[in-house]
C-alpha cells in the first residue's frame, strides 16, 4: 500500500477553502473538541473517558482511576493551540483534498466531501499534538507516568491476563497501529 501524499489544507481555494475552514473552526471552538485535545495535550485521558470506552481493560486499582483531572498546563496549552491553530499547519492526503476541490456546492456529494475532510483535518491534529512532548503530572495517577500508566497490568491471578493497549487512547477498532503511517499517534487521532 503506497504512503498517499499529505498537502497543507491552505492548498484549497474559494468557497471551498472558506467552508472547511469554518467547519473546522467551529469543531475546534467546541467544550468537547478544547478537553479531547487537551487530554491528548497531557497524554492520558482523564478517568471518566477512560473507563467510559474501556471499563472491561481496566482494574479498579488500575493508576488511570486517579486521574480525576488533567495537569493544568495541558487545558491551558490546548487552549493556546485553538487560538494559534491556523490551516496551513494541518496536512492532508492529496487525493481527499482534491476530491473534495472538485465537487461543486451545495450538492450532496460537495458536504460529504466536506464532512469527510473535516474529520480528516481533526484526525491529523489529533496526530500532530500526540506527536509533541506530554505534560502528564505523574502525581495525577498514584505517581505513574504515561508509559507506566499506559502499560500497567493487574497482578496475575486467577483470571486471564489482560494485556494493555500501545496508547489509552483508543478506538477499539483502531488498534492495529502498525498499519497506519503515524503508527501509535493515529490511533490517538481516532
Amino acid at each position: 500500500m503506497a504512503i498517499p501524499e499529505y498537502v497543507p489544507l491552505d492548498q484549497l481555494e474559494g468557497v471551498h477553502f472558506e467552508l472547511l475552514s469554518r467547519a473546522v473552526r467551529n469543531v475546534l471552538d467546541t467544550g468537547i473538541a478544547l478537553i479531547t485535545y487537551a487530554q491528548i495535550i497531557d497524554g492520558l485521558p482523564v478517568t471518566d473517558v477512560a473507563w467510559d470506552q474501556h471499563s472491561s481493560k481496566y482494574d479498579p486499582s488500575h493508576p488511570i482511576n486517579s486521574h480525576k483531572e488533567l495537569f493544568p498546563g495541558a487545558l491551558e496549552k490546548a487552549k493556546v493551540f485553538r487560538t494559534n491553530f491556523a490551516m496551513a499547519d494541518v496536512k492532508i492526503d492529496l487525493e481527499k483534498l482534491n476530491r473534495y476541490q472538485e465537487t461543486k456546492p451545495p450538492s450532496r456529494s460537495f458536504y460529504l466531501r466536506l464532512i469527510e475532510v473535516t474529520v480528516c483535518a481533526l484526525h491529523q491534529i489529533g496526530v500532530r499534538l500526540s506527536q509533541q512532548e506530554n505534560f502528564h503530572d505523574p502525581a495525577t495517577t498514584a505517581g505513574h507516568d504515561v508509559e507506566s500508566t499506559t502499560n500497567w497490568e493487574r497482578l496475575l491471578d486467577h483470571l486471564c491476563r489482560v494485556t494493555p493497549w500501545p496508547t489509552m487512547f483508543i478506538a477499539t477498532q483502531f488498534t492495529a497501529h502498525n498499519r497506519y503511517p503515524n503508527g501509535i499517534d493515529d490511533i490517538v487521532g481516532y
